[in-house]
């Protein structure tokens, strides 16, 4: 561009002085932005005018993190997260997309409740996000109807959900055969399906057993989910799934076997993938008491060993992505008595601490930043089919960024999160590093901990005809 179109041609936003991460490496550059997408990357002379310009003073300019195991709800179950608060809590956290898991009241089991739940989140996200399908051995006819509709993905269980948790019915499987016909269906889209793989005969066995010897607390927990109960279900997952042409995503691996499985089973070749989430990197099961109730997860928190695990896998690239699973009950369905440990919903509010406690983890020189976008922004992206429309700071792509300041330090405090849920597991800890402006196609969001965009302005996101690929 010569310097008389620059003088022709005005952007909407140019960000100024930054530091420019991908995969690849750091670049010292400013950014132009058109229409919200990306127009321009270079010297900051060498830009088009701009009706709008941030200066970010050198810190770093990353692709906007997609968090893509979110459980809002919204529907149903607003007591516990809405779509305002949710997506400000992710606009708070530097995520710029999020997809959103099928639980809710009812569950995304059917094209009305699909259809119901994406107007809920069209008239009140901040952010942008997708939609995830809920598919089991009772639904399996409208698999097709749901890739129609624009679902980004799908959701199984490989358990019996209780009959408590109404948000979670309908979607999963009762036997092999159900879960081999599922992943020839699911495979045909070639839309990826997201499987919690833990073992149902197991759990239910041991928690029986367990409540009868009069075990109870954290200790319960976590010995009535042993990593046998992954172990075994991810060995079947990836079995079954060979030959079908499925692509099959575990979340939430929190355990070292199931992780070698995953790696094994990706060097052969199987579409294989798997994410982890923070609390499984950073807790241990010796946590759970100094937590409390908020340290119920399923999977449970580990052992310190899973935990190196869990790291060594990101950074050789058997986990491919670091999710929230950001899941807020209310204070009543957490409980207050760790004695009833099989009574207390598992899950925490987490969408807004993930980037964090992540840029913490960069500090500490337990991850790179490069690797950290590849985690958190490129491979989502790819794998959800969305890339590089999102995930990619490049010419053509959306305008999702998150300002970083990677020296900035600050406390988790409870009272000062955006979900409507004011709890974390992380409540209290110190951190270095922090998400200062999120920007969506364009428009800034968030700045320095301030939420400046309007709701509804979220887009609603499906993939791309060819699904990209890790």
């Amino acid at each position: 561009m010569n310097s008389e179109s620059r003088k022709e041609v005005s952007a909407d936003l140019n960000i100024m002085n930054g530091q420019v991460v991908t995969e690849h490496g750091v670049l010292g550059a400013s950014i132009s932005v058109k229409n919200g997408k990306i127009w321009a990357i270079g010297e900051r002379s060498s830009l088009p005018r701009a009706k709008d310009e941030l200066d970010v003073h050198r810190n770093f300019i990353l692709p906007g993190v997609i968090d893509t195991h979110v459980h809002i709800e919204g529907m149903g179950c607003s007591e516990r997260e809405d779509f305002s608060t949710g997506s400000k809590a992710a606009a708070s956290g530097g995520v710029t997309t999020y997809l959103e898991m099928p639980q809710s009241i009812p569950p995304v089991t059917t094209i009305t409740a699909f259809e119901k739940k994406l107007q809920l989140m069209k008239a009140n996200s901040f952010v942008d996000f997708g939609l995830y399908a809920g598919v089991g051995s009772t639904n399996l006819d409208v698999i097709d109807d749901f890739v129609k509709q624009g679902a980004i993905a799908f959701k199984t269980f490989m358990m019996v959900p209780a009959s408590s948790e109404k948000d979670s019915q309908g979607f999963n499987v009762t036997d092999d055969g159900s879960l081999i016909e599922l992943f020839k269906q699911v495979g045909k889209t070639r839309l990826v399906l997201n499987i919690h793989a833990e073992n149902d005969g197991i759990i239910k066995y041991l928690i029986k057993k367990l409540k009868r010897e009069g075990v109870k607390g954290p200790r319960a927990h976590t010995l009535s989910r042993p990593p046998i109960a992954e172990v075994e279900a991810v060995s079947r997952a990836i079995m079954l799934a060979r030959g079908t042409g499925a692509r099959i995503h575990i979340v939430h691996i929190s355990s070292k076997e199931a992780i070698e499985l995953v790696r094994q089973a990706k060097l052969s070749g199987q579409q294989v993938t798997t994410e982890v989430c923070p609390h499984h990197l950073l807790m241990t099961a010796e946590d759970f008491n100094r937590i409390g109730i908020l340290g119920k997860y399923d999977p449970p928190l580990r052992s310190a060993g899973d935990l190196e695990a869990c790291w060594n896998a990101i950074n050789d690239g058997t986990i491919s992505s670091v999710v929230s699973d950001h899941a807020p009950y209310t204070r009543e369905e957490k409980g207050i008595d760790l004695e009833n440990i099989f009574d207390i919903a598992s899950g925490a509010p987490g969408i807004e601490t993930l980037l964090p406690v992540m840029l913490t983890q960069v500090n500490s020189e337990r991850i790179t930043l490069e690797k950290l976008v590849e985690v958190t922004s490129v491979n989502p992206a790819k794998l959800f089919g969305i890339y590089p429309r999102k995930g990619a700071i490049e010419i053509g792509s959306d305008a999702d960024f998150v300002i970083v300041d990677l020296q900035r330090a600050g406390e988790i405090r409870e009272e000062n999160l955006y979900t409507k849920q004011r709890m974390s597991v992380f409540n209290g800890w110190k951190i270095k590093g922090m998400p200062i402006a999120t920007i969506v196609r364009g428009e800034i969001v968030m700045n320095e901990g301030e939420i400046v965009g309007e709701r509804g302005y979220g887009r609603f996101i499906c993939r791309d005809e060819k699904v990209g690929h890790e």
